[in-house]
């Protein structure tokens, strides 16, 4: 019977981590992983406010996006 694509994706995920072991390659920490992920979401956040401030005709609004550009830019270069 054919496997399906999905056990051969978990297998090879398998099969990787084996031999990350057995190379004797560290795990990536914890730590890391999360502030990558928090990094990508304001880079995710910041792309799609610059979105909006370039599409909108309120000065109102655009005063708003462009302070939230300014916190989200703080935030980033905090976590460098």
């Amino acid at each position: 019977m054919a496997r399906g694509w999905e056990s051969k994706a978990v297998e090879a995920q398998m099969e990787e981590a084996g031999e990350g072991f057995r190379t004797g390659k560290a795990a990536p920490r914890p730590a890391s992983g999360k502030i990558s992920r928090e990094r990508r979401s304001l880079l995710l956040t910041r792309t799609r406010i610059l979105n909006e401030l370039h599409a909108t005709a309120n000065d109102r609004y655009r005063d708003l996006l462009g302070n939230s550009l300014a916190a989200i830019d703080k935030q980033l270069s905090a976590l460098k």
